[in-house]
């Protein structure tokens, strides 16, 4: 199968970077203290760098942080992007998006699996941008139909893509009797259970009767287990999920902590970008959030960061 481990260097970076955001306060403009973090992006696409494909991943960045004080971020658009590293010949990477905006997102409320909405118009905006330039072997999206539109948007622009279905492992986190209220009061039901599994108590339920941290490292795992049977060494594959089950899932197949994760956001259509090497069993993050891990990518455009 595989294992869950990230290099000392990763989990550093992650941590540090983390820190700094958590600094300067959830909710306050990130455009500097993020281009700090990664290092000041130039201001045009750059050329790539030797060993690094010239290929653009474009994502939608946000000058503003809204947060709701569990990790559901509402933000304007504006436009980044990101050039990865060629995928290696031994390696499958695996990119994990969260799914364009919906009027709720902008609204700040907590969606979870009960509400269903669609896509706003500039949720489809975004998702005619996810990963438009880059091949896929496989499309996997959570059955929930923000996450369903998205990518199926993005397979209009992928027509080689010779697998797409549908996956429960990657739904939304079922968050119990939080779902369908305001920030204000999802945070306050479900900051217990985020304390609880951020230092490692993952039996603890999302709410009183949501899903808890075991069942959601369970799901992360057979989600990473499932894009990885998806596709082929020196390929790429992309899972379409939600901004609470990402950061969870990022967090289990990286082993760092989840209030690392949840410290560095997850936009709407940010590419997240894991690579598998297939010799040694290990993933490697490449990407978060559309911000580069350093070293493994590299960043220009406007910076900033996430949506519910």
């Amino acid at each position: 199968m595989f294992m869950i481990k990230a290099s000392p260097a990763t989990r550093r970076e992650l941590v540090s970077r983390a820190r700094l955001l958590g600094a300067v306060g959830v909710g306050a403009t990130l455009a500097r203290p993020l281009q700090a973090a990664v290092g000041a992006p130039p201001p045009q696409s750059p050329p790539a760098a030797p060993g690094f494909s010239s290929v653009l991943v474009r994502d939608d960045a946000h000058a503003r942080l809204e947060d709701d004080g569990v990790g559901h971020i509402s933000t304007p658009s504006g436009g980044s992007g990101l050039v990865l590293p060629a995928v290696a010949a031994s390696t499958k990477r695996i990119f994990l998006a969260r799914h364009g905006q919906t009027d709720l997102n902008k609204l700040g409320v907590c969606q979870g699996r009960k509400l269903n909405p669609p896509l706003n118009e500039n949720g489809r905006r975004q998702a005619r941008t996810l990963l438009i330039d880059v091949e896929l072997d496989a499309i996997l999206c959570s059955p929930l139909r923000r996450a369903r539109e998205t990518a199926g948007i993005v397979r209009e622009s992928h027509p080689l893509a010779t697998s797409f279905a549908v996956s429960e492992d990657l739904n939304e986190v079922d968050f119990g009797g939080a779902e369908g209220l305001p920030q204000m009061a999802s945070a306050a039901i479900l900051a217990p259970s985020y304390l609880a599994w951020s230092h490692g108590r993952l039996d603890k339920r999302a709410g009183v009767l949501g899903e808890s941290g075991v069942m959601l490292r369970r799901r992360g795992e057979a989600a990473a287990g499932t894009l990885l049977a998806s596709c082929k060494e020196g390929r790429q594959v992309l899972g379409v999920s939600h901004s609470s089950m990402i950061k969870f899932t990022l967090a289990a197949l990286l082993d760092v902590p989840l209030s690392t994760i949840r410290a560095l956001g997850q936009d709407n259509c940010a590419v997240n970008a894991l690579d598998f090497d297939t010799a040694s069993g290990v993933f490697e993050a490449v990407a978060i959030n559309g911000r580069p891990v350093r070293g493994r990518a590299e960043s220009f455009g406007r910076v900033g960061p996430e949506t519910c």
